[in-house]
């Protein structure tokens, strides 16, 4: 059974999310809680760029005496939300990045179908699908994929309400329903015609207006719940006893983490008594944008950052390491977060050589840094001539 925690550890939670968290996102800036008296779960959060590894902590405090032999665990969990099946409507998805899910209510011998169509990123119009998957609800239920397969019976659970899920790599396509694999079609076990069609990189789907009858719902399921063990690639777990607590801190590789992921921990004693808490990893992207500008020009890059939960400290640096901030001839903003993007912008006010800068954010502890490039030529504004050669035109490229 789960215990319930104690009504001031519970409004000490509430509270510290309130007045900490983003108004523009939803999400606590930083949701850990100071609990002094009650048993209760402190967790961390952490803020980092993509492909970075950053580590998260829950700390079950005040553990009472009777509370012995815990144990651990942790779950990386499901965050996407459920989205009416609009027909007719683009849907903007990576298939091989983020699984397809789709829910039905109809019943075997109805007729309906499951339809989605797959789109490359260059499609403008419904037809300009490269294949689709038609799932029809007769008294067996069968599977057709365009350029694949014309219809074979698959063998599904038999509840009314299902989940499907489709999920693609570049040599198969894999369907389950309601956690079940009920096809896994390696493309090359088919036809040219099969692996020609889903060698296209899914950017968009479609639920086509009269075919596609039974989707209710999906979602775009980035990663399916995960229950993280000691040999799970990718994350590290260790926990350390402190007094009357017990800190469990989980190390998520850059190579897994993927965008804006919740970790439960549970603490779970011998008798059965459990706490649970959530901590956070939010991760934004920063594209760099240089110059090249002729020699003596004023200058300006910046770093976009997107995707970001809070506004972040900038500082840029020159080859040397210093702050330009206070070089002469320099000059950067810091930028403000609106709706998840912030720009800061370095001013070179007279580029006399070509280097690299240096854009250093702070999201945390630790700084992340990207390099921006200026590059100084020599020739001048002058951007084409002409010469009389013996009579005849020359064009000189500059």
């Amino acid at each position: 059974m789960f215990a319930m925690f104690n009504i001031r550890c519970l409004l000490l939670a509430m509270v510290a999310t309130t007045l900490t968290g983003d108004p523009l996102r939803g999400y606590p800036s930083n949701n850990k809680i100071a609990v002094t008296e009650a048993v209760g779960i402190n967790s961390s959060t952490a803020i980092g760029h993509m492909n970075t590894t950053l580590s998260v902590t829950c700390t079950l405090c005040n553990i009472p005496e009777d509370m012995d032999n815990i144990t651990v665990s942790w779950t990386r969990l499901d965050t996407s939300i459920w989205v009416e099946a609009e027909q007719n409507v683009f849907i903007d998805l990576d298939l091989e990045e983020t699984g397809l899910q789709i829910r039905t209510d109809s019943l075997a011998g109805s007729n309906e179908s499951l339809g989605p169509c797959f789109y490359s990123s260059s499609a403008t119009d419904r037809d300009d699908y490269f294949s689709y998957i038609d799932v029809f609800f007769e008294e067996e239920l069968t599977v057709k994929i365009h350029h694949c397969i014309n219809k074979t019976i698959l063998a599904v659970p038999s509840e009314q309400d299902k989940v499907w899920r489709i999920t693609k790599s570049q040599t198969a396509l894999k369907i389950e329903c309601n956690d079940v694999e009920v096809l896994d079609l390696v493309y090359a076990d088919y036809s040219d015609d099969c692996v020609t069609a889903w060698s296209n990189d899914v950017e968009k789907i479609m639920f086509y207006p009269g075919y596609d009858t039974a989707s209710d719902q999906y979602k775009k399921q980035l990663n399916k719940a995960l229950v993280i063990g000691e040999e799970t690639a990718g994350f590290t777990v260790s926990n350390t006893r402190q007094d009357e607590s017990l800190v469990s801190e989980l190390t998520v590789d850059g190579t897994v983490n993927t965008r804006d992921d919740k970790y439960g921990c549970d603490f779970t004693s011998s008798n059965g008594t459990t706490y649970s808490g959530v901590s956070l990893i939010f991760l934004f992207i920063v594209t760099p944008h240089g110059a090249n500008v002729t020699k003596g020009a004023s200058a300006q890059l910046s770093c976009v950052m997107t995707d970001i939960v809070k506004n972040l400290t900038v500082t840029w640096e020159n080859e040397a390491g210093e702050d330009v901030a206070g070089l002469p001839g320099f000059r950067y903003t810091n930028g403000t977060n609106l709706e998840g993007v912030q720009t800061s912008v370095l001013v070179v006010e007279e580029a006399l050589s070509s280097a690299n800068y240096t854009c250093t954010l702070y999201p945390g502890p630790e700084p992340y840094h990207t390099t921006v490039t200026l590059v100084v030529n020599n020739c001048s504004a002058l951007s084409g001539g002409f010469l009389i050669i013996a009579g005849g035109l020359l064009r000189l490229m500059f």
